[in-house]
């Protein structure tokens, strides 16, 4: 399943948006320091149910700056098992954390393994302020910069857990803003067709079929 909204998450608040095709449409932001954030959180609620009509479940995007992006050099002939035991071992030189306090992803083409890390306090953190917030967190996602990944990034569940959601091809672009005063920039992330293996399947699959 494919979720239809994601909440977009800052240090200054948070945006709801709604599927829009292959694209996405946001629908209403609300800033962390707004005098009536009780007020404008249920008002974003209201709104989620009103264009849902059912669910209030929600894919959660991870701001970029709680995420670690790097890349390594794939060896010839590198497995999926050998690719995971290499980022294993390199995230503990690339984060302070230990790795069972990382939640992490990773693609890789013919040359280059292309790796995203977050610490998985900071997943129960989003989670659990979604929850407290009357969302159902159905898992976590990154929009890497250009050149840094391959597709949406997938966290899954902070807990490990098997993920409500499934993965997205092509991460999250918005092209249209329902509020007046939000200029939406219309850069492309989409991702181009090629071939390259993905943590969540382990084995070689075409861009399109992610």
């Amino acid at each position: 399943m494919k979720p239809d909204f994601a909440l977009s998450l800052s240090s200054e608040g948070l945006c709801l948006l709604q599927r829009a095709g292959s694209n996405w449409v946001l629908l209403d932001q609300v800033y962390i320091a707004d005098a009536d954030f009780v007020g404008r959180m249920k008002a974003l609620r209201t709104l989620l149910k009103e264009r849902s009509q059912s669910s209030s479940g929600v894919k959660l995007v991870i701001p970029n700056d709680q995420i670690k992006y790097y890349s390594l050099s794939r060896p010839k002939d590198a497995s999926p098992d050998d690719i995971e035991r290499m980022i294993q071992l390199s995230l503990e030189a690339e984060t302070p954390y230990r790795l069972d306090q990382i939640g992490f992803d990773w693609v890789s083409n013919v040359d280059t393994i292309y790796v995203a890390a977050v610490a998985r306090q900071t997943l129960h953190e989003a989670e659990d302020f979604a929850t407290l917030q009357g969302f159902l967190p159905l898992g976590n996602v990154g929009i890497a910069p250009d050149g840094e990944f391959i597709g949406e990034v997938f966290f899954g569940l902070a807990n490990g857990a098997a993920p409500l959601m499934e993965c997205d091809a092509n991460p999250i672009k918005v092209i249209y803003s329902a509020l007046p005063s939000f200029h939406v920039a219309g850069k492309s992330v989409e991702v181009s067709v090629g071939d390259f293996e993905s943590r969540r399947d382990g084995a070689l699959r075409n861009s399109s079929e992610k």
